[in-house]
């Protein structure tokens, strides 16, 4: 991704700098991208855990009152 490409920007300078801030960019959003996900995850798995453990609690609990 962070590869160097020699273009004309608008100005029509030679550059071979534009290329390379729209790659660090993309691989920035992509890495914030992959982070939020696996924090998502997290969380849901977390919140998965705890309802399981609920009902297995609630499970036990009844099986005491009968």
């Amino acid at each position: 991704m962070l590869t160097y490409i020699y273009q004309y920007n608008d100005a029509g300078v030679y550059s071979r700098y534009n290329y390379f801030i729209a790659a660090n960019f993309e691989s920035c959003l992509f890495t914030f991208f992959i982070y939020g996900l696996a924090v998502l995850c997290q969380v849901c798995f977390q919140i998965f855990g705890i309802f399981q453990n609920s009902a297995c609690s609630n499970l036990l609990l009844i099986s005491r009152i009968n």
